[in-house]
């Protein structure tokens, strides 16, 4: 699956963003969860690197492709409550990684099969993707 760099430009600026504003919101309070989504944003921008690069090899990009998903997850739980707690402005980029994601379902599935696919996309994508 060859991801296009633009997609992936505006993906990895989406995760600045968000960077950003946790850390901006970081400078008012010590919230652990705003540390936390740091790190699972920074995850998720690696795995979206080393998926671009590792195009040859359908095994290591099943295993980014997994990662993905789950940081996507993680991402937007967390965004939640932050959302409850202490409001940080993301929700926007937050649902754009989301449509991302949605959308990159489909090529999970025609890469992967239907059913080795449901291992690899989390149950709330594969309920937002509409796959069962």
């Amino acid at each position: 699956m060859k991801l296009i760099p633009g997609v992936i430009a505006d993906i990895q600026q989406v995760c600045q963003n968000i960077i950003a504003e946790v850390n901006e919101k970081l400078k008012l309070e010590n919230n652990p969860l705003l540390f936390r989504i740091q790190h699972v944003v920074r995850e998720y921008q690696f795995h979206l690197r080393s998926l671009s690069s590792a195009s040859s090899n359908p095994e290591l990009q099943k295993k980014h492709w997994g990662v993905l998903y789950r940081a996507g997850d993680a991402i937007d739980e967390m965004s939640i409550l932050l959302h409850n707690t202490t409001p940080v402005p993301i929700k926007d980029d937050v649902d754009y990684l989301k449509q991302q994601l949605v959308f990159f379902t489909t090529e999970v599935v025609q890469l992967y099969g239907k059913r080795e696919s449901l291992y690899i996309i989390t149950p709330k994508f594969q309920e937002l993707a509409k796959l069962w």
